[in-house]
């Protein structure tokens, strides 16, 4: 969820696909190169459209803790989350809704942000206890139908300077 870190191991990529097969090396170079552009071009394109998110609204709220390098990246808090992980072991308790809903409360988050893989109800019921607004759509798990990484990225970026920015 962090295109730098992305666009930091195309270089190993690479040399890596270049190993198997050196008859492609200088494709892979040049595409390696075009890509990593692309997507420092995608950072610049994601600041500049979360500028709008004022520093007091960069909290986030999704169904699990999976957004921590974008939230690195682009200086946002994670809020609680429903459930602890992800998969078929993930269940939120009672315990860990009202740290939720108690964490959107303090913080003054305007927006939750079910992700496009889970099932919205548990976020659906706190943002409807909490009074602030659902965002749906986030992807985190699977491109969905955007369709490539960079894709992927622009539309969570859109949504989350939707629910979050002025």
């Amino acid at each position: 969820m962090d295109p730098d870190r992305i666009a930091a191991a195309v270089p190993a990529l690479v040399k890596s696909l270049s190993v198997v097969d050196p008859s492609g090396s200088e494709g892979y170079r040049e595409r390696g190169l075009r890509y990593q552009r692309n997507l420092r071009a995608l950072v610049r394109e994601m600041q500049a459209e979360m500028e709008s998110i004022s520093s007091d609204q960069r909290k986030l709220v999704t169904s699990h803790d999976s957004m921590a390098y974008f939230a690195e990246r682009f200086d946002f808090e994670i809020l609680p989350t429903p459930f602890p992980a992800t998969g078929a072991e993930a269940e939120g308790s009672a315990g860990a809704i009202a740290e939720v809903e108690a964490a959107i409360e303090q913080s003054g988050v305007s927006a939750v942000f079910p992700e496009a893989e889970s099932n919205p109800a548990v976020l659906e019921r706190i943002a409807e206890r909490t009074g602030v607004e659902i965002v749906t759509g986030l992807l985190i798990e699977s491109l969905g139908p955007s369709g490539s990484y960079l894709e992927m990225m622009r539309s969570d970026s859109r949504l989350i300077d939707r629910g979050l920015g002025s």
